[in-house]
């Protein structure tokens, strides 16, 4: 039974800052990757309860500004740094080989500030746009649909590296695990906002795909940094297109309640 649930408690360790069996982030494999969206799922539940209460204590932008600090917070910024260390390679206008070696390093440089300051202030923005039961609903299902997607793009592109987190979870993107994941984001996303939910996902998905793509083609293929993007960039165009839908009169929070 222990064994069973140990993908799932590394998942929950690698993804988040949650305790799960130990406080040691564990190196990545690929048995937790089937367990990605459901990691989503708890971030999801988690920032939509804290939504729930920062739209009562404070005023929207506020709010929505301390929601995004707990979502930087409850992931321990791993995907933030992924974006940022990739914005800095994929950006370079050097060769791929050069853009491996830039991603290896720790110093962030220009285009790193820029996408940080950029997914931060575009998500505190499609956020604070919204009513309180919007907010929560999405940001209940950006984190389910950011990480089925990253699996979708472990499946979809080569690893950028022989070593590494990219290498080292890719055979854990089966096709088995990626339906699985989609299965449940797509869930998610009609549990709280209906079709606009289901569509913000597609188009969140579309985009996250796509965003693979570029980033593949500019470094040869994806790291773990890469991944880290690929989520954090799925999430802002999920909360993009919940907001356009929802600012346009366009579905409802929560509509199976």
């Amino acid at each position: 039974m222990s064994a069973g649930i140990e993908p799932l408690r590394e998942a929950i360790r690698l993804l988040t800052v949650l305790p799960a069996g130990s406080s040691a982030r564990p190196a990545p494999g690929a048995a937790a990757v089937r367990w990605y969206a459901q990691v989503g799922v708890l971030v999801g539940a988690l920032l939509a309860g804290f939504a729930l209460l920062a739209w009562e204590l404070f005023p929207p932008l506020l709010a929505a500004a301390l929601v995004v600090a707990g979502w930087v917070a409850v992931t321990g910024a791993l995907h933030l740094d992924g974006l940022a260390d990739t914005a800095d390679a994929a950006l370079a206008p050097v060769s791929r080989e050069r853009r491996l070696v830039i991603a290896r390093d720790v110093a962030h440089g220009t285009f790193a500030v820029a996408a940080i300051g950029v997914v931060l202030l575009v998500k505190v923005a499609a956020l604070g746009g919204m009513g309180q039961a919007e907010c929560a609903a999405a940001a209940a299902f950006a984190p389910v649909a950011a990480r089925a997607v990253a699996v979708v793009a472990m499946r979809i592109f080569p690893p950028a590296r022989p070593e590494g987190m990219g290498a080292a979870t890719r055979a854990g993107a089966t096709v088995p695990a990626v339906a699985m994941g989609l299965a449940l984001a797509t869930v998610v996303a009609a549990v709280t906002l209906g079709w606009a939910g289901v569509a913000s996902a597609a188009i969140a998905g579309a985009f996250g795909v796509a965003a693979g793509a570029w980033i593949s083609g500019r470094m040869g293929g994806l790291t773990g940094d890469g991944y880290g993007a690929v989520i954090e960039l799925t999430e802002t165009a999920a909360l993009c297109a919940a907001a356009a839908f929802l600012g346009n009169g366009h579905g409802s929070a929560w509509v199976w309640r």
